[in-house]
């Protein structure tokens, strides 16, 4: 992504993705894997946590593996996609980022 030209901030947990997007005005996009230390759902988690706090940002899975089932139970939570390749997150974001003020 920063090679695309998109300054990147980076958290290795849900709390410290919590806490940047509290502080970090400037963030236009979520861009989360699936699983973590935090458990083998925590890209679920923090979609909910994020919700849960009022942040409403389009919200992206970058995973190795994604069913249908997943994709669709994503969507239904509100994520903005769910994609296993690096080709098509970079369509995800600018997707997003077009329609970026539906979300602010």
């Amino acid at each position: 992504m920063e090679g695309s030209g998109f300054r990147v901030l980076a958290a290795q947990s849900t709390e410290e993705a919590l806490q940047i997007f509290r502080h970090a005005k400037f963030v236009d996009i979520i861009i989360s894997d699936m699983r973590r230390p935090d458990g083998e759902r925590a890209g679920i988690d923090l979609l909910k946590r994020l919700y849960d706090s009022n942040i409403y940002k389009p919200y992206i899975i970058y995973c190795s593996s994604s069913s249908p089932e997943q994709k669709t139970d994503l969507k239904a939570r509100g994520a903005f996609g769910t994609t296993t390749n690096a080709k098509e997150l970079l369509e995800l974001v600018l997707q997003a980022l077009k329609y970026k003020s539906v979300f602010d």
